[in-house]
């Protein structure tokens, strides 16, 4: 059985960097079976996001207003759970990084005080548990190299008693693939 991950989106608002936190618990889920229709409409929806529900209706041979009903319910049931967007954010001024932290002699309460400086912090959107590579990822949008040494400087400064290492990913380029698991 898989153990579950910790994955905690920090969303920041581009214009008031206010964030909104969205916590995702991701462990294995009992499979719920869903007909063709909403099938069809989740991979619609994978592939654009913003198509018209009247395109949508079109393919699968319905009214927009059944399309619509039927998006609703799977927003309420959680099959979809947000809608994104992707924003270039070299045109902001901003590079995107991923750090990768190793922790030593990690406490529940040192973990929860490193998730909180960060979850405070305005460059970074957001921090990631889970199983493998690190301990904990976080992703980081920020000016430039210098302040994010500077940034780094600072969570070591105030987290040297955990903090085992670090690596630094640079994101150059994002490639958005067209994504519809198998949902059959």
């Amino acid at each position: 059985m898989a153990s579950p991950c910790r994955a905690r989106n920090l969303i920041a608002s581009f214009t008031s960097r206010e964030k909104v936190e969205v916590a995702s618990w991701l462990s294995p889920a009992k499979k719920v079976e869903l007909d063709e229709v909403n099938l069809g409409i989740l991979s619609e929806l994978a592939e654009n996001a913003r198509r018209p529900v009247v395109d949508i209706a079109k393919k699968a041979g319905l009214s927009p207003e059944a399309i619509s009903q039927r998006i609703r319910m799977l927003e309420r049931k959680k099959f979809i759970e947000s809608y994104t967007l992707d924003v270039d954010l070299g045109k902001l001024g901003l590079n995107y990084y991923k750090v990768i932290f190793y922790f030593k002699q990690l406490t529940e309460k040192r973990r929860q005080a490193f998730q909180e400086f960060c979850s405070l912090h305005p460059n970074i959107l957001y921090i990631v548990e889970g199983i493998g590579i690190g301990d904990i990822h976080l992703d980081i949008e920020i000016e430039s190299r210098q302040a994010l040494q500077e940034m780094l400087l600072n969570l070591r400064k105030n987290f040297s008693d955990i903090i085992s290492d670090f690596e630094v990913l640079s994101v150059t380029k994002e490639y958005k693939m067209y994504y519809s698991p198998d949902f059959g």
